[in-house]
């Protein structure tokens, strides 16, 4: 719905009135932003005994120029067969 790059900026502005402040950080009041947060917690949750695993199984494709490299698909190769060798 925007003409221009300045009717975008102006429909911006009145929506968030900070975005207008180029270069600038508005304060935040840290305390509220906390009270805010901790309101979100869901005190009936139980925590897990089990550590932590990455969700990550191949570094090397781990995003799309990598993925398309046949140098990063050869390093994930050698990475796999070192891996494999070292639980034999």
């Amino acid at each position: 719905p925007f003409d221009t790059l300045a009717s975008l900026r102006r429909h911006l502005y009145e929506d968030h009135p900070h975005m207008a402040a180029i270069d600038a950080i508005a304060p935040a009041d840290i305390g509220a932003a906390l009270k805010e947060l901790a309101g979100k917690v869901d005190r009936s949750a139980k925590v897990s005994k089990q550590a932590f695993v990455s969700p990550i199984r191949d570094f090397y494709f781990t995003n799309p120029i990598a993925r398309a490299s046949a140098v990063m698909a050869e390093c994930s190769v050698v990475a796999r067969n070192v891996a494999s060798q070292a639980a034999e």
